[in-house]
């Protein structure tokens, strides 16, 4: 198995996204922050389903599984973007 650069680059995004997103969802109070944490979440699922084609030889053999977990995230991309721009939106103009 080869290992490029942006494969290298790929895992250690994801593994700190999903470093971030506990602490973003664990807070209290703040839904903004809830907010960033689900999407950041939602990036990282993206980004692994990336990486499983990317690594297709390996993980088609031990994982075919990955294959099927991010490609749904991608859709909250779109309603995350515009609930996070409301919101910075209402609070520019407030």
């Amino acid at each position: 198995m080869n290992l490029s650069f942006v494969d290298i680059m790929l895992v250690v995004l994801f593994f700190q996204l999903l470093s971030i997103s506990p602490f973003l969802l664990i807070e209290k109070g703040k839904n903004s922050r809830k907010f960033l944490g689900f999407f950041l979440l939602a990036k990282a699922l993206c980004i692994s389903n990336f990486i499983a084609f990317r690594l297709y030889n390996y993980t088609l053999d031990y994982f075919p599984h990955l294959f099927y977990l991010g490609s749904s995230f991608t859709i909250l991309w779109g309603p995350y973007s515009i609930s996070m721009l409301n919101q910075l939106q209402s609070k520019i103009l407030s």
